[in-house]
């Protein structure tokens, strides 16, 4: 079975050789390509300068609308849409959450290797992302293996299914939720229809008030010697 190999994006950065001297095909996320462009446009010391260094090397294919380069070693790095994972999240067993753009990196991996019948390799560090890898049965790997040569399989025709996935699933409503719409727009336009009634509010049957007095009560000069006076 053939493989592709993603990548931590913290590793891509404090080691941007992983990147731009690789031979392999490598897919990485493209939140990550748009941080690169923000950081090389920054002013960001090192980050600027790592960030400056790794997009200067990479060359975009000329006949591909997605994010496909080709690096100093004729390896293939393809910035994936992390947003566009088909039905990964339902069917796996183990929990991750779709707000977390690490977990999404991994869920749009899952559903490329799913289209391309391949194989994921998995370069990470942080243990909470290799445990994740092992559950998802992913292949860990060592740097050292990113540099081992071979020839790259990817190539832009590849993607077109996904790219059709990613259009059906950014078109496409739910059936439901177009029902609750129109049901929603036919109640608004309706609202002019609905007849007021205005109604006087009943008088009532005795509107007089009982009389009240207020009396001076003169107080005693001793303590506790209160006089009640009922008042009718």
């Amino acid at each position: 079975m053939k493989k592709f190999y993603c990548i931590e994006p913290d590793l891509c950065m404090s080691q941007p050789e992983l990147i731009i001297q690789s031979s392999k095909d490598i897919v990485l996320p493209k939140y990550l390509y748009t941080q690169l462009i923000y950081l090389k446009n920054g002013n960001f010391a090192n980050a600027t300068t790592t960030a400056t260094q790794i997009l200067d090397v990479l060359e975009a294919e000329t006949h591909s609308n997605d994010l496909i380069f080709r690096n100093l070693n004729n390896g293939i790095i393809y910035f994936i849409n992390e947003k566009i994972y088909g039905d990964q999240l339902n069917i796996l067993n183990i929990p991750l959450d779709n707000n977390n753009l690490l977990d999404c990196y991994l869920l749009s991996s899952l559903h490329l290797a799913e289209i391309l019948e391949s194989q994921i390799v998995f370069l990470a560090s942080s243990p909470e992302l290799r445990r994740k890898c092992h559950s998802l049965n992913m292949e860990i790997m060592v740097v050292e293996e990113l540099f081992v040569g071979g020839e790259t399989w990817f190539k832009p025709e590849l993607f077109l299914p996904l790219q059709e996935s990613t259009v059906q699933q950014e078109v496409t409503v739910p059936e439901m939720t177009q029902q609750e719409y129109n049901n929603r727009e036919s109640t608004i336009n309706n609202i002019a229809e609905i007849p007021f009634v205005i109604t006087e509010p009943e008088s009532p049957k005795d509107n007089s008030l009982p009389s009240i007095e207020w009396r001076d009560i003169p107080m005693p000069p001793k303590p506790n010697n209160i006089q009640w006076v009922d008042i009718v």
